[in-house]
């Protein structure tokens, strides 16, 4: 799992992977166990495995919102001692797969604004920047005092 605070993107915050912008939560761990056990129809984990354990995961969500759908990539990672060595092409190959087999119109990731590594391995293989997502903590009136 990578733990860097520069993989933390919204997705991250908003499943309570990690706690803000800068931080992980304290229980990442009972988080992914419980974000992994659930299953649903327009839920797919593509597993690469080497041997008897896994190598690489990407898990992906389909959406529709208005007139068009798209296959979101949740989570793409490759363990450190199987990185450079295209896996994480070989696996974003399925997920494309995924895509046309589900017949949506987009695949869409997020990336953590300081992951860069990331953003230049995306767009090598086609993703194109069109947004920035921000997010802003709500405080209660008795947090503000």
């Amino acid at each position: 799992l990578r733990t860097e605070p520069d993989y933390i993107s919204h997705s991250e915050i908003l499943w309570g992977r990690a706690r803000n912008e800068t931080s992980w939560s304290t229980d990442l761990e009972a988080v992914l166990k419980t974000e992994f056990s659930e299953s649903a129809d327009n839920v797919t984990r593509i597993r690469a495995r080497s041997e008897n354990e896994i190598a690489g995961l990407a898990c992906t969500r389909v959406v529709v919102e208005g007139h068009r759908s798209a296959l979101i990539l949740e989570d793409l990672y490759v363990d450190p001692r199987f990185r450079r060595q295209g896996l994480a092409r070989l696996l974003l190959r399925e997920v494309e797969h995924e895509a046309v087999r589900r017949g949506v119109d987009w695949i869409g990731l997020e990336s953590g604004l300081r992951n860069t590594s990331a953003h230049d391995f995306f767009e090598a293989i086609g993703f194109t920047t069109v947004s920035k997502t921000m997010l802003k903590p709500v405080k209660a009136a008795s947090d503000a005092e």
